[in-house]
């Protein structure tokens, strides 16, 4: 099949047609069925990057040598359909959400399947971000949305300042009070 080709799939009305460039219209479309177009278009775009991942995966398992092929049908770089193949592979299609989109799946991948399930289902309850799914993820703020400011006193270069932090940070990474560590420089300010 070349790129040119138009594509063919049940539930859009033979009227459609559809290229690499967009949608032609060769006869009309009752309500119903321009309802249906529009559904059908939005899973496709939904499902684009697994369904290439799949069958890629489909491919390979069964006529080896996936990604010359594929590189010259799709015109898709390696890199793209490894990434594709990677996801769909790590991802099991039970675990993947609807509501969620393709790379909040790539962020879960990484995880055991079980842990997906759940990262996934979060996600798509409390309608993540993609840097929110990398927080809960990582376990840890991606942006920190509290961030403490600090006045920095007249005669105190932001060096200066920057270095009294840093060990001030240390003596409570070390659980040592200010008043009673010797090395910790905001004792002379204080």
């Amino acid at each position: 099949m070349s790129r040119e080709e138009v594509v063919r799939i049940a539930s859009i009305p033979d009227a459609i047609h559809i290229s690499d460039v967009g949608v032609t219209f060769s006869g009309q479309l009752d309500e119903n069925d321009w309802i249906r177009l529009m559904g059908t278009l939005t899973r496709l775009e939904k499902a684009i990057q697994f369904s290439i991942g799949d069958a890629l995966n489909y491919g390979n398992a069964r006529y080896g040598e996936k990604y010359s092929q594929a590189m010259e049908v799709t015109g898709l770089t390696y890199q793209a359909l490894a990434n594709y193949s990677w996801v769909s592979a790590a991802v099991p299609i039970e675990n993947r959400k609807t509501n969620v989109t393709w790379s909040h799946h790539r962020l879960a991948a990484k995880l055991p399947k079980d842990e997906q399930a759940t990262a996934l289902s979060l996600a798509e309850q409390n309608d993540w971000t993609l840097d929110e799914m990398k927080e809960y993820i990582d376990g840890k703020p991606a942006n920190p949305r509290n961030i403490e400011t600090v006045i920095v006193p007249t005669g105190i270069s932001p060096k200066e300042a920057t270095d009294v932090l840093k060990a001030y940070a240390k003596c409570q990474r070390e659980d040592e009070p200010v008043e009673t560590c010797e090395r910790c420089p905001l004792r002379s300010i204080g």
